[in-house]
């Protein structure tokens, strides 16, 4: 039976999903799911979910959190900050050990791969799972303002790469498909580059 529940966290309720593992007597090996950017969360999660359940049918608990800002969480997306989504992820691993899990692991798919690296020691991780990983915040940043750029395009707008990043520098807030990017969540993306830890890591 999963288990979904509200987890506190520093800035309001965090909605999360609990697989726990089929054999009732083998908790002591976790996953703790860390989701993709934006609407890339959205069109996995159904891929997430089947994956958990397999992963506890093999005997892992798995623990499936919406980040703040994201999913049924607190806060709108606008509202998201890279610190607050770092301490979301320490709280779920701690939320992990209280319920008598003893190893684990951070599974990031996409964008969720880049805060796990990010995260690894912080948490304490024992290994790393990472599919299609993203490397590089600041490319992934660009990435993301190209679709900005594209539905500006079919609007008559000519604004340029430089003039989005400049409007982030200035204060403003961007709509980038649908989601208002806070300049200083991309600014924290711009910047962050974690270092791929030399072992304990499968990446897909």
């Amino acid at each position: 039976m999963i288990e979904p529940f509200f987890l506190a966290g520093s800035q309001g309720a965090l909605f999360a999903v609990h697989h726990p593992p089929a054999n009732k007597g083998a908790e002591k090996n976790a996953i703790l799911y860390v989701s993709p950017f934006a609407e890339e969360m959205n069109k996995s999660r159904r891929m997430a979910a089947l994956q958990a359940r397999r992963m506890a049918t093999a005997g892992w608990g798995v623990l499936i959190p919406d980040l703040y800002g994201t999913g049924d969480s607190a806060g709108d997306f606008v509202d998201a900050r890279w610190a607050i989504w770092q301490d979301d992820l320490l709280r779920c691993a701690d939320w992990l050990r209280q319920r008598g899990y003893e190893r684990l692991t951070l599974w990031g798919l996409r964008f969720g791969g880049l805060l796990a690296m990010d995260q690894v020691a912080t948490v304490a991780a024992a290994r790393l799972l990472l599919w299609q990983p993203v490397l590089s915040g600041q490319r992934f940043l660009h990435q993301f303002l190209r679709l900005r750029l594209a539905a500006d395009r079919f609007k008559g707008s000519n604004d340029s790469m430089g003039q989005l990043q400049e409007k982030l520098a200035a204060g403003h807030s961007l709509e980038v498909a649908g989601y208002e990017l806070h300049p200083e969540l991309a600014s924290a993306l711009e910047q962050v580059r974690p270092s791929m830890p030399p072992t304990h890591v499968h990446v897909d």
